[in-house]
């Protein structure tokens, strides 16, 4: 996972552990953990009530209200529940479909990229038979991309 490598690069240029990270930056050392482990990524409890807080929240400031509501809607257009009941970003959903498309940064349409990530999510499959708890997560996402 390249996140995962990428953030241990860091760590190690900069002389920090995980639990250093932790406190610095506020994330739990269980995520940044999570992340470095080939964890999937799933939108924690916490940032689904802060949604809720905002979108209840009575604002006095009619604008500010419209804008809230608008921005917790795109929020919201951008997460699905897994198989497992948890909250994950929907990278395959018609959110993140139109903003691949109009991006030309891909250099290939989202589309066409299916085929690698089931590739990808196959071989793990097979890779991680043996490790019940990395094996659950990829067949999570091979659900998914079957859904969709």
């Amino acid at each position: 996972m390249k996140l995962g490598t990428n953030l241990l690069s860091l760590c190690k240029k900069r002389d920090l552990s995980i639990a250093k990270l932790s406190r610095m930056s506020g994330m739990p050392t269980q995520t940044l953990h999570g992340w470095t482990t080939g964890k999937a990524a799933a939108i924690g409890e916490g940032f689904m009530n802060f949604l809720n807080d905002i979108e209840h929240f009575d604002f006095k400031n009619e604008v500010m209200k419209k804008y809230c509501k608008l921005e917790i809607e795109r929020c919201k257009s951008w997460l699905t529940s897994d198989s497992n009941g948890k909250i994950m970003i929907h990278f395959l959903g018609p959110e993140a479909l139109r903003v691949a498309k109009n991006s030309q940064q891909l250099g290939a349409s989202v589309f066409d990229l299916i085929p690698t990530i089931e590739s990808f999510v196959q071989g793990s499959l097979v890779k991680h038979r043996n490790d019940a708890k990395i094996l659950g997560y990829y067949q999570s996402l091979d659900e998914y991309i079957k859904r969709h």
